[in-house]
């Protein structure tokens, strides 16, 4: 995983302020140990570009941080073609990505047309800031050390678990369409849009059915093939649905190394159709049993409380982040008491009265 942060004077210099604070607060906003981030920035005539990873090396084509003719690139996601660095911002380079570019008094983002890399972009009274993680966004254009959630907004994450348009979390963070572009030069910022493509007739003879089937299994065959320079074999999550089904397909037409996992019971339709693809396919299986009983005749599940407040801290993951107050660490630790006598419950073991079901 990448993330990614630009910032962009809208005077001559930026503050020294935000240059420390954007390496203070990486750990707050990428959700992985610190101990394995690395980190690299470049800094230019009044912008900086800030790269961090979990990826243990530069192995991986492009570089966090990659020089290319006078400019800084990065790469927050996969080009269908590494090579294909030099090129962009081009509408029509295949891969899930977003790109950023620094060179002095210039800095540029970029989304791809499916947009699963996202660009979230703010400013201050000094500065432009563009990141790929809108949490780390929000604490370089916050004044002081906390976090304005936008509520209004929250709503849609609530009700459908996702953003329905381009707000975020955060109050004064917006996040940049499908296949916009974020300019920023000489302390302006510009915003282009490519529109998206207009579908074409559908085929009506054998003929072109064929050719417009062949055209997108080369292109799909294409997203997976750079996965075979990966140091180790791919692990997919194969369930019995048509998705997982599909990127098996793709990876064993690509030649791609690959294992896969499943969640699920023995006698779950996943774990049987999942088990029969893989003999199929003659590739590695690996089954992850939910948690049961001693006796193996119910599925434990955790207390609605503690499972609410573990998707509530899940979506730090989601880029909203969290900030303990003085009464969650009670609560939390009222539902980590209570869920863990619901499970000795269910396997058998005493309850304390009180907790006892009435």
């Amino acid at each position: 995983m990448r993330v990614y942060l630009g910032l962009a004077a809208k005077g001559r210099d930026i503050p020294p302020q935000a240059l420390a604070t954007a390496r203070e607060a990486i750990e707050s906003a990428f959700p992985v140990p610190a101990e394995v981030i690395r980190a690299d920035e470049w800094h230019g005539g009044g912008v900086s570009l800030f790269g961090w990873s979990n990826e243990p090396d530069d192995s991986r084509l492009p570089r966090l941080l990659h020089p290319d003719g006078g400019r800084i690139v990065g790469v927050n996601g996969h080009l269908a073609d590494p090579a294909d660095v030099s090129r962009l911002p081009d509408d029509s380079i295949g891969g899930a990505f977003s790109a950023w570019i620094a060179r002095d008094g210039e800095l540029t983002a970029s989304t791809a047309i499916n947009r699963v890399c996202p660009v979230f972009y703010a400013e201050t009274a000094d500065l432009h800031i563009v990141g790929s993680r809108a949490l780390l966004v929000h604490l370089l254009a916050q004044r002081a050390d906390r976090i304005d959630f936008d509520v209004l907004a929250l709503q849609t994450m609530v009700r459908q678990g996702f953003f329905l348009s381009d707000e975020t979390p955060y109050k004064g963070v917006s996040a940049l369409r499908p296949s916009t572009t974020i300019a920023i030069r000489g302390g302006s910022r510009t915003i282009s849009e490519t529109p998206l493509p207009v579908a074409g007739p559908a085929p009506d003879s054998p003929r072109l059915k064929r050719a417009a089937i062949g055209e997108l299994a080369e292109a799909l065959l294409a997203t997976v093939e750079p996965l075979r320079s990966a140091p180790e074999p791919v692990n997919l999550a194969l369930t019995g649905g048509r998705d997982t089904r599909i990127l098996a397909a793709l990876l064993h037409a690509a030649k791609v190394p690959f294992r896969v996992t499943t969640n699920g019971l023995d006698t779950h339709p996943d774990v049987i159709l999942a088990r029969r693809i893989a003999a199929a396919l003659k590739v590695e299986h690996t089954v992850i049993a939910p948690p049961q009983t001693a006796a193996k005749d119910a599925v434990l599940v955790e207390h609605p409380l503690e499972r609410a407040l573990g998707d509530a801290a899940h979506l730090r993951g989601h880029d909203v982040g969290l900030r303990v107050d003085r009464g969650l660490p009670a609560v939390l630790g009222q539902a980590h008491h209570v869920g863990a006598e619901r499970r000795d419950a269910a396997r058998g073991q005493p309850q304390p009265a009180s907790d006892r079901p009435r």
